[in-house]
């Protein structure tokens, strides 16, 4: 076996064991996801926030819903859409 071939074994094998590593944290983090819903009385919304967090998908579609915004209907005629911040 040349050195070569030993470092790319060797380095196939990091990225092996981190992936493993990766695999056996999100495990973690949905069976703890799995007791949480169990326990408590969740609506769908809550769920898909969790899941997107657990995840790490923040900025997905499934976005933590914002209190800080409100629709202000425009009364121009046209359809433009404006969003104010409270």
């Amino acid at each position: 076996m040349t050195p070569t071939t030993l470092k790319k074994n060797q380095e196939i094998d990091a990225l092996k064991r981190e992936h493993v590593i990766e695999i056996n944290d999100t495990i973690k983090k949905f069976e703890g996801l799995e007791a949480v819903m169990k326990n408590t009385d969740l609506d769908v919304n809550d769920i898909e926030e969790m899941m997107a967090r657990a995840l790490g998908n923040e900025s997905s579609a499934v976005a933590p819903h914002s209190s800080t915004t409100t629709h202000v209907p425009d009364d121009n005629d046209d359809d433009e859409v404006y969003i104010r911040t409270i």
